[in-house]
């Protein structure tokens, strides 16, 4: 059976944080967003117990297109074909569980504005190709660091003055001596003591 195929359009630009809501909703569930035989999927499952379940987003402008499919799974890993959600002789539950997960998918966006032109199987070449990955990865809030105040001049400081010490006088040269033994006052030259006697030098 073909797959399960809805085309939803716009008539504004669609916004991003769409994308990231159903991504963020898709790996809540459980699917990992990955390239699977050449095409960017959600994928669950992997085919051990029931065939693997996939989503496929696809976007362009004005338009989103959402598909679903279940795996035949011959083997764990190895699948023969797929089916869509409209027949039901194949994998009961893993279709009804995929079916209210493309139903949340839808709602989201029909919220966000798109208008649904009805389900259909795919016509050969009429899904677009996507641009990009629906999923925009989030850039890191970039920290902004806080202004730099001015700060004042710096003042130089003046260079401690270190104590001098304080000069010395210098001694008057002598010009007399005096006897140690009389105590007379005699020129320098004296050798002897003009009063006593004493000998000065």
């Amino acid at each position: 059976m073909a797959r399960y195929h809805n085309e939803f359009k716009f008539n504004h630009p669609i916004h991003e944080q769409l994308f990231a809501d159903i991504h963020q909703y898709m790996l809540s569930e459980g699917y990992e967003y990955r390239n699977f035989e050449g095409e960017n999927v959600y994928k669950k499952g992997k085919g051990i117990a029931a065939g693997p379940t996939f989503i496929k987003i696809m976007a362009d402008d004005g338009r989103i297109v959402v598909e679903a499919w279940v795996k035949f799974a011959v083997l764990p890993g190895v699948y023969a074909g797929e089916s869509g959600l409209d027949s039901m002789a194949f994998g009961t539950i893993p279709k009804s569980v995929l079916a209210d997960r493309v139903r949340n998918i839808e709602r989201m966006i029909t919220n966000n504005g798109g208008v649904a032109t009805g389900a259909t199987a795919p016509a050969p070449g009429a899904a677009p190709q996507p641009q990009q990955p629906p999923v925009q990865p989030q850039q890191p809030p970039q920290y902004a660091p806080p202004p730099v105040q001015p700060q004042p001049p710096v003042q130089p400081q003046p260079a401690p003055v270190e104590p001098q010490p304080a000069p010395v006088e210098p001694q008057q040269k002598r010009e007399h001596i005096f006897c140690t033994r009389c105590g007379n006052k005699m020129p320098i030259s004296a050798s002897f003591c003009t009063s006593c006697g004493n000998k000065l030098k």
